[in-house]
């Protein structure tokens, strides 16, 4: 069994990642094995860019360069043991992907890949959804952090109509991984249900798990850090913006609640957390889908 923890962004993914990676002895002891991202990542990234490669001879350069390095092969990291535990966000795609008006779009395209590599191996999909507001801007603060520019009007105007969005990416999860059972919650549900969640993706209580020493979430960047970087981005190169936006964070932190970044206005929010409640009943009502709830 194949358990694919697929995030998505900002929603505590990096905690469960570094609790798991804390616990990996009792993990394995339990009967699975968990990889930390540090050893994941680049492997994830080897085997779906190797499968992703086109035909021709552009194609057969970047299959052979893999050749060579057999542990950098996704497949034989599996074959190690038959119950592995994975946790990877950027399966799904990268924040910056995110910022035109569809949540992941090359999510689908990107699992199919995978699936190849999986072969036939069971596998079960797990995915924490968030409310749009939040986790939009979350989003786009992060692509901010990776480099990406783009006015805050712009990205209003693309994503201030996300209905749908969640149900599409679990329909394009399905379509590649149609055996699948996907297991959710609401990012909004963590706190109550992370006891669930832990022991049925480690096989290890957390009451048996050693706590992380610091547990704190990364907090977004405030809205006066994002103002005061996005006022000078705009002719840098992409490596100068990711330092920039080092730089405007460390000047500006969030102190409160109030300064954290939210460009919405208020009866905008309120329909697009309407249009993720509503989005949440469709996704749980479906068939391949089980949805943990408190």
């Amino acid at each position: 069994m194949i358990r694919l923890h697929l995030g998505a962004h900002k929603t505590a993914t990096t905690w469960l990642q570094e609790l798991f990676t804390l616990n990996r002895g009792a993990i394995v002891t339990a009967g699975r094995v968990w990889w930390p991202l540090a050893q994941l990542r680049p492997l994830m990234a080897f085997a779906l860019w190797s499968q992703g490669a086109p035909k021709g001879l552009l194609g057969k350069l970047r299959r052979r360069a893999l050749r060579g390095a057999p542990y950098q092969r996704l497949g034989t990291l599996l074959d190690a043991h038959e119950s592995h535990v994975l946790s990877e966000e950027n399966i799904l795609g990268l924040p910056r992907e995110s910022l035109q008006g569809r949540i992941y779009p090359q999510a689908g395209a990107r699992l199919e890949r995978l699936a190849q590599i999986l072969r036939d191996r069971p596998v079960e999909v797990w995915l924490c959804l968030r409310s749009y507001p939040q986790f939009l801007a979350s989003l786009y603060a992060e692509a901010l952090r990776d480099g990406a520019m783009m006015p805050v009007a712009d990205f209003i105007a693309a994503n201030g109509n996300p209905q749908g969005q969640w149900p599409a990416l679990i329909e394009n999860v399905h379509r590649a991984l149609p055996e699948a059972r996907i297991v959710m919650w609401r990012y909004e549900d963590l706190h109550t249900l992370q006891p669930v969640i832990v022991e049925r993706l480690s096989g290890v209580p957390l009451a048996e798990m050693k706590p992380l020493s610091n547990d704190t979430v990364r907090p977004g960047p405030s809205a006066r850090a994002i103002a005061a970087h996005l006022a000078r981005a705009e002719a840098m190169t992409r490596p100068q913006r990711v330092l920039s936006m080092v730089m405007a964070e460390q000047a500006d932190p969030p102190v409160e609640r109030a300064d954290r970044f939210d460009p919405w206005p208020a009866e905008q929010a309120a329909r697009m957390a309407s249009a993720y409640d509503r989005d949440v009943d469709a996704v749980a009502a479906m068939p391949f889908v089980e949805m943990l709830r408190p």
